[in-house]
């Protein structure tokens, strides 16, 4: 018996960061360069409400709404923020925001770049499909241990891809320090 299961390539890889990688969509066609800052869509919107003769209580209140939003960023579900990837509402209302993610750590294309996963489940392994959210960096990701459980702090971002009409959720990081370990939750799967 076990002969017949290892001819059958039986049982499967498991979870291990190659297979979770290779069931990644591919990010090749997505702009993945660390980006600048982005405005707070608040702020912005205050910006384009003003006139010449505000002046600076305008400005000010475009300061207090922006430090507001980035005051605390708090955790958002990693189902939420794969569901507002699809739904143009919830993309913007994440827009630029930041939040914290938990995840699993998937090493990148590039050293800057890496994925956060976590396994959808619905009723056994054998459905089980990983999701990820791509995690973008100014500095090189490649002391983080493969498959760790790791705790991200960054702002949302939705990147469309080049050949489908579809987004990708992304956080910008700052610096190699909003990566955190983290403790394992003790349900791993969504």
């Amino acid at each position: 018996m076990p002969v017949v299961l290892y001819l059958l390539d039986l049982p499967g890889p498991g979870f291990s960061q190659d297979y979770l990688k290779s069931r990644l969509p591919q990010l090749d066609n997505v702009e993945l360069r660390a980006s600048g800052d982005v405005a707070s869509p608040a702020a912005s919107l205050v910006g384009l409400l003003a006139g010449p003769e505000d002046g600076p209580w305008l400005a000010l209140t475009g300061l207090a709404v922006a430090a507001r939003e980035e005051d605390k960023p708090f955790f958002i579900e990693f189902a939420e923020l794969k569901q507002a990837a699809y739904v143009p509402q919830l993309r913007n209302e994440l827009q630029g925001k930041t939040r914290k993610l938990l995840g699993q750590f998937v090493s990148g294309n590039t050293d800057n770049s890496c994925s956060l996963v976590r396994i959808k489940m619905q009723c056994c392994a054998a459905d089980a499909q990983p999701l990820n959210v791509v995690i973008i960096a100014p500095d090189k990701l490649t002391d983080v241990k493969p498959l760790s459980w790791v705790e991200v702090e960054g702002q949302v971002q939705f990147r469309k891809r080049r050949d489908k009409n579809e987004y990708l959720p992304v956080l910008q990081i700052k610096g190699r320090d909003k990566i955190k370990p983290a403790e394992p939750p003790k349900n791993p799967y969504l």
